[in-house]
């Protein structure tokens, strides 16, 4: 198990003039704070609770678009798939600048198990009707996020009201170095779903408490791939 990097402290030395009365003198820099390098694996990343407002991107013709995210776990427990589990209620909203009506308006409820956690699938909803569900094949995630790594964390299976199989996606793990307290760890989706190519991805950062911010999240808005930061 790699353990978080120590901090370096770099010695600069220069030389005086010669002779018997030459002097050394050194002078020695501020410590250099090296990047986290290693974070533990909270729940809130698997399944994480948030409610942000303030995101925006802006297209290739300068319209600006802004993103209202919620994801909010529920008290109690709901049937899916023949089994109770807990569940998050998740709500997508954007809205562009020239236009006061929502451009794309989409719901989840995510279900899953814990200890340990385990994701069962999702309802997904479009402009409030159910569209379609989501069944996952979850991976054993890791227990610690170390810069460098990445992985598979779901496949996923999509299938319409009628439960015909409408497409498949995976989503992954990765992780990088971001400044000396947090790692930014980002989960990317992408698959096909009826016949369409289809992806997402949020980055988060992560700290050694566990502590989880979303920082990004990207997605198609009207045909342009868009990633809405979180200012």
């Amino acid at each position: 198990m790699r353990k978080l990097l120590t901090i370096l402290t770099l010695g600069l030395t220069a030389c005086g003039g010669g002779g018997d009365g030459s002097t050394r003198t050194s002078s020695t820099s501020s410590p250099a704070a090296q990047n986290l390098q290693m974070a533990p694996m909270p729940a809130q990343v698997l399944s994480p609770t948030y409610s942000l407002t303030n995101l925006t991107a802006t297209d290739s013709s300068g319209n600006v678009f802004y993103l209202a995210i919620s994801d909010t776990a529920d008290a109690g427990t709901a049937s899916f798939d023949g089994q109770m589990a807990n569940y998050n209620t998740l709500g997508v909203a954007i809205t562009e600048n020239t236009n006061p009506n929502p451009v794309l308006s989409l719901g989840a409820v995510a279900f899953y198990l814990t200890g340990p956690y385990s994701p069962l699938g999702e309802e997904i909803t479009q402009n409030g009707v159910t569209v379609e569900t989501a069944l996952l094949t979850s991976f054993t995630p890791p227990s610690n996020l170390t810069v460098g790594d990445s992985g598979q964390l779901d496949a996923i299976s999509y299938y319409n009201t009628s439960n015909v199989l409408i497409g498949n996606a995976t989503q992954t793990y990765s992780v990088a170095a971001n400044n000396a307290t947090t790692v930014l760890v980002t989960l990317t989706t992408t698959g096909t779903v009826n016949s369409a190519a289809t992806s997402d991805q949020e980055t988060f950062t992560v700290d050694t408490s566990g502590n989880v911010v979303l920082q990004s999240f990207t997605l198609t808005v009207n045909g342009e791939v868009l990633t809405f930061t979180n200012s």
